[in-house]
């Protein structure tokens, strides 16, 4: 909705500020129509059937020059714009070829190793699994215009800017089952990896950090290894749940 005093960008004309609505009469019929002012206290009547040939303006509004009806200035602001997005179109064009063109390195896995940590796993997967989590609803907002940036509103946000989230459900869980809690969401390291295991996950896995880097589980698990080595511990066993509440055990 606008309010009388708000600037406003007209497709074709530029910024202009909005007065009100008004009723004119025109070929012999009234038609309501948003009344709007330009430099030079110049006026446009627009029908409010064509109200999507206007959008809010953006931007701090402190110190904006109305533009001229007829005038070349909002045309020549748009052309250099057209211009600059043309320039950018082409570059993205030329550095999409150029990685379609360049050869990358092939990476390799030591045969067995993706065997070995496969069956590293204690547990059985069973039919009867259940998430506790997944992505979560978010939403970013275009300031500029006022509206969210995606056209259904929200969407789901996953990887690291859920793991907190995904490390207290975790948590939760693992207190309030007697199943093992496998552990997701945003863990692109070793240190992410051991705050699922010491909330109570007996395991986590690596999701969003395979698309940069193919790499990350096993960079996780060499992190794990070289934590276990500098704590002395026996087993990376000997951390799951570290951070939970001491469990009392019932009396008699």
């Amino acid at each position: 909705s606008l309010d009388a005093g708000d600037l406003v960008v007209h497709v074709d004309h530029g910024i202009g500020r909005f007065a009100g609505l008004q009723t004119i009469m025109a070929a012999g019929a009234p038609h309501d129509c948003l009344e709007l002012h330009y430099a030079e206290s110049a006026k446009l009547y627009l029908p409010v059937e064509n109200i999507e040939l206007l959008s809010r303006y953006g931007s701090e509004e402190a110190g904006v020059q109305l533009d001229r009806l007829g005038g070349a200035g909002w045309q020549t602001r748009k052309a250099r714009l057209k211009n600059r997005i043309r320039e950018m179109a082409g570059e993205l064009i030329k550095i999409a070829a150029a990685r379609q063109l360049r050869q990358g390195a092939k990476l390799t896995v030591a045969h067995g190793m993706y065997e070995e940590f496969c069956a590293g796993f204690p547990y059985d997967e069973t039919e009867d699994q259940e998430t506790a989590i997944n992505t979560v609803l978010g939403m970013r907002i275009d300031t500029a215009r006022r509206r969210p940036i995606l056209g259904t509103g929200s969407g789901g946000l996953s990887g690291p800017a859920i793991r907190p989230i995904a490390v207290h459900i975790t948590y939760q869980v693992a207190q309030a089952v007697g199943i093992p809690v496998i552990g997701a969401g945003g863990v692109t390291s070793a240190e992410d990896a051991l705050e699922f295991l010491m909330a109570g996950a007996s395991a986590v896995q690596v999701g969003t950090a395979t698309f940069a880097d193919p790499l990350a589980p096993l960079k996780v698990i060499e992190g794990l290894a070289a934590y276990v080595r500098e704590q002395r511990l026996g087993s990376i066993r000997d951390i799951i749940g570290a951070a939970l509440p001491a469990r009392v055990a019932p009396e008699g």
